[in-house]
């Protein structure tokens, strides 16, 4: 077949044009002598009969050539919205593949959430920094503020907030792990008083934000913590039991 149309290809242009008439007219010329036949009269010269076989001929054609028009129209507006939908298909996978490529090179939105390892009830061990989102992080700095040093009798100066006590660096943090990192001095721990943190995080991707709040109860610490970015919520995780005010809420100040 092949060998056929690459045959044809090579005639010249009328031979090409001549071929494609019959294969489009060959089918309403059968129609139209049959029909011409059949419905002259043994009477009818060949004059008639001849313009009675035009005349129907040009009939079924007409018919015909409408049948292929539209045939013709319907796969090529397919073939367009085929196109259409392959380039739409290819646009989006660019899109998503140069946002990873963006997220990797910056964090994408991905964040760090703080926890703390503690041997007893009122001593921390290690500060656990777990990772969220598909891609890593990296220049990772987290300024903890406990809110309890802002309201002792002597408040903190601003020499102090500053003093880099209680900033930790982080070089990189991959999805689905964790960074043990040691308290730089020791945070005052006591099951009778809840622990009220706030902690600043700034990355290649920006900055974010985390309030922690820890309330002793029933022999073990409970959580609650929630994570804000540009002033938008984008993480939250309340322990069940956690404490709650008259109206249901947790107490974040």
């Amino acid at each position: 077949m092949k060998k056929i149309l690459t045959s044809l290809h090579k005639q010249p242009l009328w031979i090409q044009i001549l071929i494609q008439l019959l294969n489009e007219y060959a089918l309403p010329l059968i129609l139209s002598t049959i029909w011409t036949l059949w419905n002259s009269s043994s009477a009818a010269t060949y004059k008639e009969i001849l313009k009675d076989g035009l005349l129907n001929f040009f009939a079924i054609g007409w018919a015909f050539s409408q049948w292929n028009r539209v045939k013709k129209q319907i796969k090529t507006e397919k073939g367009i919205t085929d196109v259409r939908t392959g380039i739409n298909d290819l646009v989006e996978k660019l899109e998503n593949k140069t946002n990873d490529l963006i997220g990797y090179a910056t964090g994408g939105d991905s964040f760090c959430e703080l926890k703390f390892s503690m041997s007893t009830s009122e001593n921390i061990d290690m500060l656990i920094f777990t990772h969220h989102g598909k891609f890593p992080l990296t220049e990772i700095s987290a300024r903890l503020a406990n809110l309890d040093e802002f309201d002792r009798p002597v408040p903190l100066i601003f020499s102090e907030i500053l003093s880099g006590k209680n900033t930790y660096e982080i070089e990189s943090s991959i999805p689905e792990h964790v960074q043990a990192v040691p308290p730089k001095v020791k945070i005052p721990v006591s099951i009778n008083k809840p622990i009220r943190l706030n902690v600043f995080y700034t990355a290649r991707n920006g900055s974010f934000m985390q309030c922690l709040r820890m309330k002793y109860q029933d022999g073990k610490w409970l959580e609650a913590s929630r994570i804000f970015r540009d002033e938008k919520l984008i993480h939250e995780k309340i322990d069940a039991a956690f404490p709650r005010t008259s109206e249901g809420d947790v107490d974040w100040n």
